[in-house]
């Protein structure tokens, strides 16, 4: 519509209020793009919104890999089969304690943990957290069972028997000389390695009276062993990360991540572990093996 010259167009001082607003001219007052988080409206929302209340500086690149990362398990049809995710890349304890999938919150206890950028890590008589969860509780049972570890540096070299990264009484990780050993319902399963890894994940069924332990160095190169499942369940205790409910020492390791679900193939396994390590090293900017 024209207008007579010196007739104020009755529109113009709405769009001049809306200039700077976001909705036109597409800056926010004081908002630089890709300093700031924006407001989350994928699957990622609850998370970041916790991040952030916990003190936790989520960046829009951040987001938006963990976006893509959440978006992508969701359409493999894996996210389901994930019960606790916690990704402990934010330097802060509150934020740490989060779970990604649950948004349930752990307690760090027992002693000093340090919360560095990109990783948790403990000592021998250091503290570790308490998921406040048991395996029962969030379906996990010898019938089915996945669990993943991710490390920035993993307890590779020397005698660190027990370094345990997660687990209660009669199932947890432990390492002898460096290589890892998986104790599954009091069943010892062993897993050769002769070099640094960055991924350790467990999974299988007693159906089928296997567990599936596999060692990812890197996208092309993994190891594992496989072996019977004993007969016993999970000890019901609360999962401890970083250390084994029932045990004094905790994990020196520096770890990235660490989830616990549901049993999955070796191809959703090797998908959703390289997935887990491209999320870390796409929020921390540093690269695994």
């Amino acid at each position: 519509m024209l207008f007579d010259k010196g007739m104020l167009n009755p529109w113009q001082p709405r769009a001049n209020a809306l200039i700077g607003t976001g909705v036109i001219g597409g800056l926010h007052p004081g908002r630089i793009p890709g300093l700031y988080s924006t407001a989350a409206v994928g699957p990622e929302a609850a998370y970041v919104a916790a991040l952030i209340a916990a003190g936790a500086t989520v960046t829009a690149p951040k987001q938006a890999a963990i976006s893509s990362f959440m978006s992508a398990e969701i359409a493999a049809g894996r996210w389901d089969g994930i019960k606790r995710l916690y990704f402990p890349v934010w330097g802060l304890a509150a934020a740490n304690a989060i779970c990604m999938k649950s948004l349930a919150t752990g307690t760090w206890t027992g002693g000093a943990v340090t919360h560095a950028a990109g990783y948790v890590q403990s000592s021998f008589s250091g503290g570790y957290m308490d998921t406040n969860t048991t395996f029962g509780s969030i379906g996990i049972t010898k019938d089915s069972y996945h669990f993943a570890v991710v490390y920035k540096t993993s307890p590779f070299g020397g005698d660190n028997y027990n370094d345990r990264s997660f687990g209660v009484t009669n199932t947890y990780t432990s390492f002898n000389d460096g290589e890892p050993e998986i104790v599954l319902a009091n069943t010892y399963l062993s897993v050769l390695v002769n070099t640094p890894y960055s991924i350790l994940s467990i999974f299988g069924n007693s159906s089928s009276g296997t567990a599936k332990n596999r060692i990812s160095i890197s996208a092309v190169q993994e190891r594992g062993t496989s072996g019977a499942l004993g007969v016993g369940g999970f000890t019901d205790q609360n999962v401890w990360f970083l250390k084994s409910n029932g045990y004094s020492p905790a994990s020196s390791a520096q770890t990235a991540a660490f989830s616990m679900g549901l049993n999955m193939s070796e191809a959703n396994d090797l998908a959703y572990t390289l997935a887990l390590k491209t999320l870390w090293e796409t929020v921390t900017g540093l690269t695994l093996p």
